[in-house]
């Protein structure tokens, strides 16, 4: 019997999956965070791996074909650096490895060519159109990128919990959320919190989940953060389009797939992006299979 492995090795968490050479998948498993500039990303491979293997009842060995898409590789570095990582974890007679917006599409299209949206964490755009022809937006992490993502959405809810507080912007109920999360008196205590060494980007992404709580209450500041981040994962599809002249296709041959916990949000995020897509907006859907599904898919595809 040959395996199938696929690997959606992510910022927030590692999901591995087992399949036969039909595609049926026979186990599963998951771990914790493997950016490949995490530190724990080897470890944490690894472990979905095996936890994978043990759910299928079966020994490590040699797959037959294997696709991972691991995040923060969006450099030839740093996907050179997925690469030698993931060969010294597993073998297989066909090793596939891509930047994990790349799974997105075809865990929920059979369709060859479109648009890849991931808003999590961080945020990343990925697109390809009939030609063969690719271009990316964004997906340079949370310094330079990352907008439309809970990481973007957390530091403007804190921005706007600062102005609230000094009364130079509008007054929004974020600003006692996060006194109530981080279990502090005062914004001016919170520096204390932010700016300490264990505090970085993970962190930031959480207060997304203040900032959604709070436009469920009825926040006009928490709906004007949002409302931003719909735009920009909506300006990002549409300079896919753009660039990759996709309005002028057949849009019957393509789609645009988006996954991440920002379309989980009580926002309406699939509709306000939708509303803003300049072309082929009734295909546009939000995946509700895991992109790990779709690793198996094109691992599937290097075998026959």
């Amino acid at each position: 019997m040959k395996y199938i492995l696929g690997v959606d090795a992510g910022s927030t968490k590692t999901a591995a999956a087992i399949a036969d050479e039909t595609g049926k998948i026979i186990g599963r498993g998951n771990s914790g965070p493997a950016n490949i500039h995490q530190p724990d990303s080897k470890k944490n491979l690894k472990k979905a791996i095996d936890n994978a293997l043990a759910d299928a009842g079966i020994k490590a060995g040699k797959f037959a074909s294997a696709c991972f898409g691991v995040a923060g590789t969006d450099t030839p570095k740093s996907l050179k650096k997925a690469k030698d990582l993931v060969s010294k974890i597993i073998s297989a007679e066909n090793l596939q490895v891509y930047n994990d917006t790349m799974l997105v599409r075809p865990a929920c299209s059979d369709k060859k060519y479109g648009i890849s949206v991931v808003a999590g964490t961080g945020s990343n755009f990925y697109g390809i159109d009939s030609k063969g022809r690719e271009e990316r937006v964004g997906g340079l992490d949370y310094l330079l990128a990352d907008e439309g993502s809970a990481y973007r959405i957390g530091q403007q809810g804190m921005n706007a919990a600062v102005k609230s507080y000094d009364t130079r912007g509008e007054k929004t109920m974020i600003e006692n959320l996060l006194l109530e999360k981080f279990k502090v008196k005062s914004i001016r205590e919170l520096a204390n919190v932010v700016y300490d060494k264990n505090f970085g980007k993970y962190e930031i992404a959480s207060i997304a989940q203040v900032v959604d709580y709070a436009y469920s209450q009825g926040d006009a500041v928490a709906k004007s953060i949002l409302s931003e981040a719909a735009y920009e994962i909506a300006l990002a599809i549409n300079t896919l389009i753009t660039k990759l002249e996709l309005e002028k296709e057949d849009p019957s041959k393509w789609d645009i797939v988006a996954t991440g916990g920002e379309f989980m949000s009580p926002y309406p995020f699939e509709e306000k992006v939708r509303e803003k897509i300049l072309a082929n907006k009734n295909n546009f859907m939000v995946c509700k299979t895991e992109p790990v599904d779709g690793a198996i898919k094109l691992a599937l595809e290097g075998i026959k």
